[in-house]
C-alpha cells in the first residue's frame, strides 16, 4: 500500500512539473520554438533538394561518359 501511494505521488509530481513548465512558457517563447522547428524543417527540405540535384547530375555525368 505504501509503495502504491509513493508511486502515485511521484506520478502526480511529474504531471505537476510538466504542467508548470508548459504553463510557464510565454507566447513569445512558443513562437520562438515554432520558428526554430520551422527552420529545422526548412533546412531538411533544402538538404533533400540539393541531394536530389546532385544525384541527377551524377546520373547525367555517367550517361555522358558512357556516350563518349
Amino acid at each position: 500500500m505504501k509503495n502504491q501511494i509513493l508511486e502515485q505521488s511521484q506520478n502526480i509530481s511529474w504531471v505537476g512539473a510538466t504542467v508548470g513548465v508548459v504553463g510557464g512558457i510565454t507566447l513569445t517563447e512558443w513562437m520562438a520554438l515554432g520558428g526554430f522547428i520551422l527552420a529545422l524543417i526548412g533546412a531538411a527540405v533544402n538538404f533533400w533538394h540539393k541531394y536530389s540535384l546532385v544525384q541527377i547530375e551524377r546520373k547525367r555525368f555517367e550517361m555522358e561518359s558512357k556516350d563518349g
